[in-house]
């Protein structure tokens, strides 16, 4: 099992903590959720996301790493249909779209992924627009990923 580092070690005693204080905590839910996934615990993570979901529907954040996990499990048709959800409801959600095109260029989906990857540049360079201005930047430091998009496969 993975070990935990810096401050995700730090933060996971006081999450299961609270949780024992208050089964309903969204942001408990949500933190050992991710801490579940980056340890590579998927069901683990999974529960505690449903958990998040059931008390705070819709989120976008808890839809987009519940995405995540079906996408390394290998169940890229539902991580797909999660993604999709997700940016129809929340558009300006950049992560989400380019995860959305990592899944249709691993599913050999070019077009769709390339349509997707279109949508994500234009977001980040509205981002970097925005934080050279000093607002910057929207969302949640967990759910960040900065790698670029691997070109499809030949």
């Amino acid at each position: 099992m993975p070990v935990l580092r810096g401050t995700e070690l730090a933060k996971k005693p006081a999450s299961l903590l609270e949780l024992a204080v208050n089964p309903n905590d969204y942001s408990a839910n949500f933190y050992l959720g991710y801490l579940k996934r980056r340890n590579r615990e998927y069901d683990a993570a999974l529960s505690f996301f449903q958990k998040a979901l059931r008390l705070r529907p819709g989120n976008g954040a808890v839809h987009y790493q519940i995405s995540l996990i079906h996408n390394l499990k290998g169940k890229l048709d539902e991580a797909q249909r999660v993604l999709e959800s997700v940016v129809k409801k929340d558009p300006e959600y950049t992560d989400a779209w380019v995860t959305l095109a990592r899944i249709c260029y691993k599913k050999r989906m070019t077009a769709q992924g390339e349509s997707a990857q279109k949508v994500a540049d234009a977001l980040r360079a509205k981002e970097q627009e925005t934080k050279e201005g000093g607002s910057g930047r929207r969302g949640s430091e967990l759910d960040v990923d900065k790698r670029p998009v691997p070109p499809p496969p030949q």
